[in-house]
């Protein structure tokens, strides 16, 4: 279905969608002067829109599970709070929850927080 509706017959309502200089003669690959008119109707709400970021941040917080969790972790934090801000809070939840606890069970990132200890006890 096309958000494209006929306008009225009426030709006196249609307007040409262009202004242009002299008109052209009706010839071939040329509609002339009996082009059919259409107008945009209203925006259709049967459209489904699907949870992209949602998505996207339980995929990457499970895949930063296992591989890269200090470069697919904040990803999917990140995704996952544009999801929360979406409105697709169960996907957003997941994602941000499986994307902090991919960082949180990094042995790099607790390598940095204990390296960064040391360096402030130490000087």
């Amino acid at each position: 279905m096309s958000d494209l509706t006929p306008s009225p017959v009426d030709p006196e309502r249609q307007r040409p969608a262009v202004q242009a200089g002299p008109r052209r003669e009706a010839g071939h690959g040329h509609w002339g002067d009996d082009m059919p008119g259409f107008e945009l109707g209203p925006p259709r709400r049967d459209i489904w829109n699907p949870p992209v970021f949602g998505a996207s941040a339980v995929l990457l917080g499970a895949a930063a599970l296992f591989r890269a969790p200090l470069l697919l972790g904040p990803i999917a934090v990140l995704f996952g709070l544009i999801a929360l801000l979406r409105r697709q809070y169960a996907l957003g939840a997941i994602g941000t929850i499986t994307g902090a606890a991919a960082i949180l069970t990094s042995p790099w990132f607790w390598t940095g927080v204990g390296i960064a200890w040391l360096y402030e006890r130490l000087l």
